[in-house]
């Protein structure tokens, strides 16, 4: 396919928002059958266009990159731009409570501590479904460790799950991977992340991190995730983290070779309610269709799990791959946000 691959930090941030107004209406209903039966499936941009939480997060996340000189400022600007995004929440938009409860928390505390008001053990894709914009700006992060850090960290405020963590920072490799180092959507990609995922085992990013460790050895809060998780070190919990997400990009490299005949994407890697399925459930539906970006969000908006995710997560690898080409052009000016998505995006073409 012979793109213009212009603009692709643009067309990342706004493949976020394609893919999402694309799967708002088909993220509740839970089964294919029931999306076909209700005429919901769509194959091309809705009429209007609007999004969820997850491009309105996305865009939390781009003021707080853009509000910095200094990534040791990140934290604060984090904390403030999810506060703000509380505050200005449209319930209709449907936020996911994981990040409710945390922020509302975070609110409550007078010092404003994430670390004391997080979820330790939240792993729900909000973790990774607005971590785009971490892997486009490398004015303030030029190197993959770095954004590695913000990714765990913008995580963490919210869904502070070492599977969570392990899930954004693999999410934001294979956007930066596309964007910056010309990856293509093929099984070069999976082996990296594979690879990725095998490396990081065990490491914990204490810099962004601090003391969180200490809440994964809660015997009692660890019981509901199965016996290997009670009670966990750093080091273990960061293993567990990364196993998980390597067994869902597994799932991925075992599903992508596969023709595609309809089937639902999550009966392959999960409902992506949860962060490694989002990553895994948008990963299959676009290697299945590598130079079909439109088809691509069509099948990944019409699941039964978490479509929004799932489609926006793909919107991000397919626009961070093929630029502004990747999209039908009459798409920019119709999405909800799409003015103000595009103009972070120019920043950082």
């Amino acid at each position: 396919m012979k793109l213009n691959k212009t603009r692709r930090s643009t067309a990342t941030l706004l493949g976020v928002a394609f893919g999402d107004a694309m799967g708002r209406n088909t993220e509740f209903v839970y089964s294919v059958k029931e999306i076909v039966r209700r005429n919901l499936v769509v194959y091309d941009l809705p009429r209007p266009a609007l999004v969820t939480d997850d491009t309105d997060m996305t865009r939390y996340v781009c003021r707080a990159l853009l509000a910095v000189d200094d990534v040791a400022n990140l934290e604060h600007a984090f904390v403030e731009q999810f506060i703000d995004w509380y505050d200005q929440m449209d319930s209709g938009r449907k936020p996911g409570s994981s990040c409710i409860r945390a922020v509302r928390s975070l609110i409550a505390d007078s010092k404003h501590d994430w670390l004391s008001n997080t979820d330790p053990f939240a792993k729900g894709c909000g973790a990774n479904m607005r971590v785009a914009p971490v892997a486009l700006d490398t004015r303030l992060v030029p190197d993959f460790e770095g954004v590695a850090n913000v990714a765990q960290l913008q995580s963490a405020i919210t869904h502070a799950h070492p599977t969570a963590l392990a899930a954004a920072e693999l999410t934001a490799y294979a956007i930066w991977l596309l964007r910056w180092e010309n990856f293509a959507l093929d099984a070069r990609l999976l082996e990296a992340l594979l690879e990725r995922c095998d490396s990081q085992r065990g490491v914990y990013r204490e810099d962004v991190l601090g003391d969180l460790a200490k809440y994964w050895s809660d015997r009692k809060a660890m019981a509901g995730y199965g016996r290997r998780w009670k009670p966990v070190n750093a080091k273990r919990a960061m293993q567990l983290g990364w196993d998980e997400v390597l067994g869902s990009i597994l799932d991925v490299y075992d599903a992508y070779t596969l023709e595609d005949v309809g089937d639902d994407v999550c009966s392959y890697t999960g409902g992506g309610w949860i962060a490694e399925e989002a990553l895994a459930g948008a990963l299959l539906a676009a290697l299945w269709h590598p130079e079909n970006p439109v088809r691509a969000l069509m099948r990944a908006a019409t699941t039964s799990g978490d479509s929004d995710s799932l489609a926006s997560i793909a919107g991000a690898l397919h626009g961070a791959c093929y630029g502004y080409d990747a999209w039908p052009h009459d798409w920019y000016a119709r999405v909800e946000f799409g003015d103000e998505l595009a103009e972070y995006g120019e920043r950082w073409d």
